[in-house]
């Protein structure tokens, strides 16, 4: 035990501290020292969130998507309410700039809140039919539980692209940070209970890729699975998923190019390309991997940006904005 703050697991409207006495460190990226833990869960904790998740989806699912909306509604009013905390949450523990992070939580309550607003467009089709007295229609119905795989870059607003799409459609989640980032996680469930969301309808559990996200995604309880990841991520768990042919959502990682013509604007060029590769410490998904240039202006394009480069600083984010 250490006099480290803890930050526990949620599963079915109850906080656990895990199976295991096995704890997980939160490092701040600042200055790499640990100022959290979390629980290590086992499959065994994986499968009570599982279960959980399965018992709440009928009646949340038999709740009309206006219902689902509000509740979505109430979450975002408790975000809106703990902006500040949240904002810091993500700097220790991601190590974006402070004013990265405000950003990251204001995109979080705009994405459950497009979600929410989604309920008026749920609709099936009505189809005609070969033969009197036949009707031929389609229902937009539940998949069941969902698994939220999250990336480190964006431990909140992943949560918030996750979790709004899924519960208004009448899904129920277990929620699956990123060891690296898991407080955050831990947080954004204290305020889904404080917000009235039924009990398993949102679960949390913390943990590795090799044991938590294994058994979350080749559970057979499992039928959707939603991951942010690196490609090797998603290859494996697509093969973990396919043995119960659950529905995959998987953002993989890319190469992205930034691309300059001979025309451009040089000194727009190298502000943007700056921006591209540095934004949120140049941990996101579609950060410029390579700069190609037209040979008639790369002198001039290389220096400015390794001037641009150089002048980047180094230090404390929550110190400066």
């Amino acid at each position: 035990m250490t006099d480290l703050p803890f930050y526990r697991c949620f599963i079915d409207g109850r906080w656990t501290e895990g199976s295991s006495s096995d704890r997980l460190a939160v490092l701040n990226p600042a200055n790499n020292r640990i100022w959290a833990e979390v629980p290590a869960c086992t499959a065994d904790d994986c499968e009570m969130a599982l279960a959980a998740a399965a018992g709440a989806q009928r009646s949340w699912g038999a709740l009309t998507a206006i219902q689902r909306a509000a509740h979505l509604e109430a979450l975002c009013a408790k975000l809106e309410g703990e902006r500040d905390h949240f904002a810091r949450l993500l700097v220790l523990e991601q190590g974006k700039t402070l004013r990265e992070a405000e950003g990251e939580v204001a995109d979080t309550i705009g994405y459950m809140r497009y979600a929410a607003q989604s309920a008026r467009w749920l609709r099936g089709e009505i189809m005609p039919a070969d033969n009197p007295g036949e009707r031929l229609m389609t229902f937009r119905v539940p998949y069941g539980v969902c698994v939220a795989i999250c990336a480190y870059n964006y431990p909140l607003a992943l949560i918030g692209r996750k979790v709004g799409p899924a519960l208004v459609t009448g899904n129920t989640i277990v929620i699956k940070p990123h060891e690296a980032t898991p407080v955050t996680a831990s947080e954004f469930c204290r305020l889904a209970e404080e917000a009235g969301i039924p009990d398993g309808v949102i679960n949390m559990v913390t943990g590795d890729g090799a044991t938590t996200g294994a058994a979350l995604v080749s559970s057979p309880r499992t039928r959707l699975i939603t991951l942010t990841g690196s490609i090797a991520a998603g290859q494996r768990v697509a093969r973990l998923a396919a043995d119960n042919l659950a529905a995959l959502c998987l953002e993989l990682g890319g190469k992205a190019p930034f691309i300059v013509m001979d025309d451009a604007d040089i000194d727009a060029a190298v502000d943007a390309a700056a921006i591209a590769r540095f934004a949120n410490c140049g941990q996101v998904c579609i950060c410029s991997e390579a700069v190609m240039v037209h040979e008639r202006v790369a002198a001039e394009f290389t220096d400015k940006l390794l001037a641009k480069a150089r002048a980047v600083r180094v230090g404390n984010p929550m110190d400066n904005p």
